[in-house]
């Protein structure tokens, strides 16, 4: 986004606003690139491939979430590959492992679903799903539960 204004008597001011993207959705064949509002960004993602998770549809609640958990959890952002809304939940596919939140999840319970994860990982455990959609709590449950 540009702004262009003039300040007499000869001044322009130019101010430009950049959006950065925060996922990749499916249109047609191809892949957009989509900001944290859900609004397709008019770049074409061939040109300079992002390394961004895919969303199975263009959805502000998941995009939004996407960007919180970047700016939470860089790490686990990182990791996320998929992403989805199912009902009124998300649920973020990283490395194999799901995690499930609330769209307007805290950074408090994305940093406790990040910590969960990296304990159980530590004691060896395989995470099939980290449900942090409670307050105070993750739940950990295996994939299909």
């Amino acid at each position: 986004e540009a702004e262009v204004t003039r300040r007499w008597p000869g001044t322009l001011r130019i101010t430009l606003q950049e959006t950065e993207p925060i996922a990749l959705v499916p249109q047609g064949l191809l892949l957009r690139l989509e900001d944290q509002s859900g609004r397709i960004l008019p770049f074409d993602p061939t040109l300079d491939p992002p390394d961004l998770p895919v969303v199975r549809e263009s959805d502000s609640l998941v995009t939004g979430l996407l960007a919180r958990v970047r700016s939470v959890e860089p790490a686990l952002f990182s990791r996320v590959s998929t992403a989805w809304r199912v009902q009124d939940d998300i649920v973020l596919n990283a490395d194999g492992q799901r995690f499930r939140l609330r769209p307007d999840a805290a950074a408090e319970a994305i940093r406790a679903v990040m910590i969960v994860s990296q304990d159980r990982i530590r004691r060896g455990h395989r995470n099939d799903e980290l449900d942090g959609r409670f307050a105070g709590q993750v739940i950990v449950r295996p994939r299909g539960a």
